[in-house]
């Protein structure tokens, strides 16, 4: 398959990766957002947005479901007693989000966490730090290379400060054929903020969101093509995103029935269901969402808020 340059100047200001550091020290990822009542519950299908809709609050109940499988089988493999020299280390623990791992262990005293993913340089590196003491530790890892053994720095410290470090190696798969490659014109990473740049390329070949850092290398993609569209990603106050659903709702300008709340490890927390999303969402200081969408039934389209 013929492959599409995404050309960057990479001196856009970047988005920092401090949002990951939102995580909760042992990754909770099942816990609701601010801006939902509901948890890991999907709100119900309503039956006058059609086929596309329903496919899509099915498929986000299955991945659900896995994952909550997942989340299982990660807490019964910590009782085998994974240690910060041994620890469990669990890539794409989701199946939605590839350069991305969970560490489990446990330590004797109460300590905290902080983990760096090695870059290639020194701008490259990202890392992130749980300030909670506890001696039971999942650990999300986010950055990680594709196709490549990557060094991670874990370091731990009690409460008399006491420090202890390991470095452990994560292996990835190569990224996808079909995703969009990258080709850095300019970058000056000395001027700029650290973190990374995302993009959702919902019209670029591959149409994965993914995110790239100063270098250009992809560290971050969400592995479900059909999660994009005309929305663009957005970054929530809790860490989250918002990636749309890629399916277009027949007659209209590219409106989408439905987004998605993942974590950064790919965790689906929220579907929300509004007809005709388009463009834009934000989030309010109290927790709500503003959708740009369209009235069902209207002739017009793309001028309608919902809240």
């Amino acid at each position: 398959m013929k492959k599409h340059v995404l050309v960057i100047a990479v001196c856009v200001l970047l988005l920092a990766l401090v949002l990951f550091g939102c995580a909760s020290h042992e990754e909770d990822t099942g816990e609701p957002s601010s801006s939902s009542a509901s948890g890991d519950t999907v709100e119900e299908t309503p039956p006058e947005q059609g086929a596309v809709l329903t496919e899509q609050i099915q498929k986000a109940k299955d991945y659900q479901i896995q994952q909550a499988e997942a989340d299982a089988a990660i807490q019964k493999e910590m009782e085998n007693g994974y240690t910060l020299e041994e620890p469990l280390v669990v890539v794409n623990p989701y199946n939605l989000s590839p350069l991305t791992a969970m560490v489990g262990f446990e330590t004797q005293k109460e300590t905290t966490v902080a983990v760096v993913v090695k870059g290639k340089d020194s701008f490259t590196d990202i890392g992130h730090s749980f300030e909670d003491f506890s001696t039971r530790h999942l650990v999300p890892v986010y950055g990680l290379y594709a196709g490549t053994e990557n060094k991670v720095e874990i370091t731990v410290t009690d409460r008399n400060g006491v420090v202890q470090t390991n470095t452990i190696a994560i292996q990835t798969e190569a990224l996808p054929d079909d995703i969009s490659q990258v080709e850095v014109k300019v970058s000056v990473p000395e001027k700029m903020t650290a973190g990374l740049t995302f993009f959702d390329c919902p019209h670029i070949n591959g149409n994965y969101c993914l995110a790239i850092d100063v270098n250009g290398d992809i560290r971050w993609y969400f592995a479900d093509k059909s999660f994009n569209g005309s929305v663009m990603l957005t970054h929530l106050r809790n860490g989250n995103f918002l990636i749309p659903s890629g399916d277009v709702i027949p007659d209209t300008y590219n409106n989408l029935t439905c987004v998605h709340e993942v974590t950064p490890l790919g965790k689906l927390v929220n579907t929300y269901s509004v007809y005709g999303i388009h463009h834009d969402i934000r989030e309010k200081t109290d927790g709500n969402l503003i959708f740009a969408a369209s009235k069902e039934g209207e002739e017009s389209q793309n001028d309608y808020i919902v809240e």
